[in-house]
């Protein structure tokens, strides 16, 4: 006990070693929780409100949004005029037109936008993949599903 005494009288004699062992990691521990505390990002991510115009049925592309529905995309399908004009008002952060080919339209650059554009660079890859495959290598399809199918969990 008499060790313990000596130690802590030891360190309050000199302002340094009471700045280093009891301040300091109060400032350093306040300063962390302003900057981390209120990071939660399951509050701050919202659902992407997403347009969808079908110009040609596309069952693959319609299970793969049914299945990002709730947690990534707010879809709501339109006509193409109708899109537009949602865009235009900012009821939607883009649209995705769905015909030969699939593509998206969005009137300014943002992070919602972004997101969405690479989830449609994703999906065209993926289709893209599958089919050569199919073509190429049909008895390594199950693989390749089964790996596409692990990476997106």
């Amino acid at each position: 006990m008499k060790l313990f005494y000596y130690q802590l009288k030891n360190i309050l004699k000199t302002k340094e070693t009471v700045w280093w062992t009891a301040a300091f990691p109060l400032v350093l521990g306040t300063l962390f929780y302003l900057t981390f505390g209120t990071a939660n990002v399951d509050d701050q991510f919202s659902k992407i409100p997403v347009g969808v115009v079908w110009n040609q049925e596309d069952a693959y592309f319609a299970s793969v949004l049914d299945e990002v529905e709730g947690d990534l995309f707010e879809t709501t399908d339109y006509e193409e005029e109708d899109a537009k004009k949602a865009l235009q008002k900012e009821k939607i952060d883009a649209y995705i037109v769905v015909g030969d080919s699939i593509t998206m339209k969005t009137m300014k650059s943002s992070i919602q936008a972004s997101i969405v554009e690479v989830f449609l660079n994703e999906y065209l890859s993926y289709k893209s993949a599958i089919e050569t495959i199919a073509k190429e290598h049909p008895e390594k399809l199950a693989e390749l599903v089964g790996q596409i199918s692990d990476d997106s969990k």
